[in-house]
């Protein structure tokens, strides 16, 4: 795997349609060092894969004007030949054959929320071919250094208040 540098961060789109989920999903994901674009439907979701080269999607299943399903089977029937673009499932269900069907719409890999740091970590690792440095303090984000369930709550949290102000 190849260490990620300050030059290319990894680029990364989060497709979902709850404004916490958003939020906690995006500060993880910058807590890596990734570059985060966020989208609240699956339309905005196809419209972003067509203009931007991102090096990984997480794709709510449920959302307004087009699902997630939908949304990758399009992000799939516009894809340039011999490039696919990793699309991660991200599902509150967890019930029989829910990855099955994620799977099937043409998602590459299915984690349920709430999100898991450690999981979201092994999922890009995965699909990117990168390894993450296991440390990263983001500019923007709090101090803490270790990107974990409670440093992220954390953070979340600050964002929240920050956002209510």
């Amino acid at each position: 795997m190849n260490e990620p540098n300050e030059i290319h961060p990894l680029r990364v789109l989060v497709a979902e349609d709850n404004p916490v989920n958003q939020m906690v999903v995006a500060t993880l994901l910058r807590r890596l060092g990734c570059q985060v674009d966020v989208v609240a439907d699956g339309r905005k979701a196809v419209e972003a894969c067509a203009v931007t080269a991102y090096d990984l999607v997480f794709m709510d299943c449920m959302m307004p004007l087009m699902d997630g399903y939908d949304a990758t089977r399009a992000i799939r029937s516009t894809a340039v030949a011999g490039h696919r673009l990793p699309v991660v499932a991200l599902t509150a269900k967890n019930l029989d054959g829910d990855r099955e069907r994620c799977l099937a719409a043409g998602m590459d890999d299915y984690l349920t929320k709430p999100i898991e740091p450690a999981r979201v970590r092994a999922a890009i690792e995965r699909w990117t071919r990168r390894r993450l440095p296991r440390e990263v303090t983001a500019p923007g984000l709090a101090n803490e250094a270790k990107v974990g369930t409670e440093a992220l709550a954390l953070a979340v949290s600050r964002e929240l208040r920050r956002n209510r102000a």
